[in-house]
């Protein structure tokens, strides 16, 4: 297996087990693992206005973005080369609704920023990958 195809994997698998960890958080809350020191405060961004998009949960999508992206990965042809961007580009607009987010709200939390890195490594991986596969 190619190395860019290992660390998408890498970066897929973050993004699930984090989107995941904070779909759970968000209907069973309890004792989040994040410290509140500060910046840094978990709770405050996961409860914040900023945490449900047209009353689904952030972290839902998340979580939908992370499956849907490691099935076009797996299903390489056609109609991932077509969709592929496509959720890629949602993917970075995830990024800037969270990134934006968390500016407005004051606070950091570490799972979001941990699965926004994630995206944006996956998609520099993914468009890396068509470029390379052309030439």
């Amino acid at each position: 297996m190619k190395t860019g195809n290992i660390a998408f994997l890498f970066f897929a698998a973050i993004a699930l087990a984090d989107s995941f960890y904070l779909s759970v958080q968000h209907f069973y809350p309890g004792v989040l693992a994040c410290p509140n020191t500060g910046i840094i405060d978990c709770a405050t961004v996961l409860s914040s206005n900023y945490s449900s998009m047209f009353g689904i949960p952030i972290a839902i999508l998340g979580l939908l973005w992370s499956v849907i992206v490691v099935f076009l990965f797996a299903k390489r042809g056609e109609l991932s080369t077509f969709l592929a961007p496509i959720w890629y580009l949602l993917g970075f607009i995830a990024v800037a609704y969270s990134v934006t987010a968390q500016y407005l709200i004051g606070k950091i939390c570490i799972y979001c920023t941990t699965l926004d890195v994630s995206i944006i490594a996956i998609v520099l991986l993914g468009i890396f990958a068509v470029k390379l596969h052309k030439k």
